[in-house]
């Protein structure tokens, strides 16, 4: 299996209903894709700015979210995201949002039973709103 296998961008006029009905529209720019190598994801287009996305964090509420959605092989299955910062995350859950502020580097690896499901690479993002 390739990573498009894997994982899909849910469409644009999708409502998140873990993430309080949020449409994905209001997250990311319909040109925002995912170019593939293997399980090694480039993602480009556009992730909109967030300024009170309550729904993600009480904490971290503002930034640039990048909805995926893993493919139902992975329904009950332990999952485990390394943004990089040296404290994956393991939760049994499909839905992921990557808040793109939290990566450290530009990669997030996700895992199941310790092997690697794909990679997604955001140096190729647009982050609207960003002043940088």
């Amino acid at each position: 299996m390739s990573g498009p296998d894997r994982v899909s961008v849910p469409g644009q006029g999708q409502a998140l209903d873990y993430l309080g009905g949020k449409p994905v529209s209001e997250l990311i720019g319909a040109d925002c894709t995912i170019e593939w190598s293997g399980v090694d994801g480039a993602v480009k287009g556009t992730i909109k700015k967030q300024t009170d996305f309550t729904a993600f964090s009480a904490k971290q509420k503002t930034g640039h979210f990048f909805p995926v959605e893993l493919d139902e092989k992975y329904e009950g299955a332990p999952i485990t995201v390394d943004n990089g910062d040296g404290k994956p995350k393991t939760e049994t859950d499909r839905h992921w949002t990557i808040r793109v502020e939290n990566i450290k580097g530009t990669r997030v690896t996700f895992a199941a039973a310790g092997e690697t499901i794909l990679t997604l690479d955001f140096s190729g993002a647009t982050l609207e709103g960003d002043d940088g």
